[in-house]
C-alpha cells in the first residue's frame, strides 16, 4: 500500500521516535473481498501475521503511528509514518478498499501492550545498484517481571515488508508480515540463530 514519500533521515528519526512509547490500540489494514467487497483476507496465520497492506499503533500519548509497505526506495520496503491510516488515500470501511481490523485484544498483541518500548531496529539491504531499502523494523518491549516464559509471548515484535511463499520468506515485497517469535525471524532469515551456549 504506497503512502507519502519519505526519507531516509526521515524513517530513521520516526522509527527512533517509537522508543520510550507504550503501545495501547493496534490495528490491522487488511485487503478484502467476497461478494460485497468488505470481507476482510485472513491475517492470523500459524507463526505469525499477515495484515498485507499496514499496522496502526496508538500509544499513550494519544500519537498515532502507521507502518506500511512503500515505495520512497529501491523497490517496496518497510516505512512508518506518524499519523493515522485515515488520513492515506486508503478510505478502510468502504467497498474495495482495505479494512481496519482492530487486534489489541488478540494473544499476539496482548501481553505487549501498555509495555515500554525500550529499543528499534530499523534493517536495511543493499542492493547492486547501489541503493538501498528499509526492510524490517524490530520493536523490543520492556520485559514482565512476573511472565514465566509463556512460549506464546515475546519481547519483540518483527515488522516485515516481506512475504512467506512455498515456504520461503522473500523481502522486500508489497506485502506486510508481522512476527512474533524469534525463531521465525531466525527461519525467515532475518537474524541470524543465537550459538547454542547462549539458549541454555
Amino acid at each position: 500500500m504506497t503512502g507519502p514519500k519519505t526519507t531516509a533521515r526521515q524513517l530513521e528519526r520516526t522509527v527512533a521516535s517509537l522508543r520510550g512509547l507504550l503501545i495501547d490500540q493496534v490495528d490491522y489494514v487488511v485487503p478484502t473481498g467476497g461478494p460485497d467487497g468488505l470481507e476482510p483476507a485472513e491475517w492470523d496465520l500459524r507463526q505469525g501475521h499477515e495484515p498485507t497492506f499496514g499496522c496502526q499503533f496508538t500509544t499513550h500519548l494519544g500519537v498515532v503511528f502507521t507502518l506500511i509497505w512503500n515505495d520512497s526506495f529501491d523497490g517496496y520496503g518497510i516505512e512508518v509514518f506518524d499519523q493515522p491510516i485515515e488520513t492515506f488515500p486508503t478510505r478502510p470501511g468502504n467497498s474495495g478498499f482495505p479494512a481496519l481490523i482492530p487486534v489489541t485484544d488478540h494473544p499476539r498483541w496482548s501481553g505487549l501492550l501498555h509495555r515500554e518500548i525500550l529499543h528499534t531496529e530499523l534493517a536495511w539491504v543493499e542492493w547492486g545498484s547501489g541503493g538501498a531499502t528499509p526492510v524490517w523494523i524490530r520493536l523490543d518491549f520492556a520485559p514482565v517481571r512476573h511472565d514465566q516464559g509463556d512460549p506464546h509471548r515475546s519481547d519483540s515484535v518483527w515488522l516485515v515488508a516481506g512475504r512467506w511463499a512455498q515456504g520461503r520468506f522473500t523481502i522486500p515485497a508489497d506485502d506486510l508480515t508481522v512476527m512474533f517469535d524469534e525463531s521465525e525471524a531466525v527461519r525467515a532469515n532475518l537474524v541470524r540463530p543465537r550459538p547454542a551456549s547462549m539458549n541454555r
